[in-house]
């Protein structure tokens, strides 16, 4: 297996339920979010219109970057909650 594939099954064997890998570079339609942010589409996330250069090129967070890795954790609960915690009801739903 490649690192990609050993880097996947090792997050998803640590409990993470999704994993994504990606290159390190302004992807395609990066230019929409200067538009999206000119627009004030953000409404009151005022914090999403702070250094939208960073937000559209990893390399301007950091020029050494190759790779971006981003793994996820569901909160969605099917059952009774562990005893590991609990998620409130209004961030199990899917506009979350």
């Amino acid at each position: 297996m490649g690192q990609a594939s050993d880097l996947k099954e090792a997050a998803l064997h640590l409990g993470f339920d999704a994993i994504g890998i990606a290159a390190a570079h302004v992807p395609p339609g990066a230019d929409q979010l200067k538009e999206w942010l000119s627009l004030s589409y953000q409404g009151e996330m005022s914090w999403m219109a702070r250094r939208p250069e960073i937000r559209s090129d990893p390399q301007q967070y950091d020029s050494l970057a190759k790779t971006i890795i981003v793994a996820g954790v569901s909160s969605h609960q099917t059952s009774t909650p562990s005893r590991r915690g609990r998620i409130a009801a209004y961030a199990q739903g899917l506009d979350y």
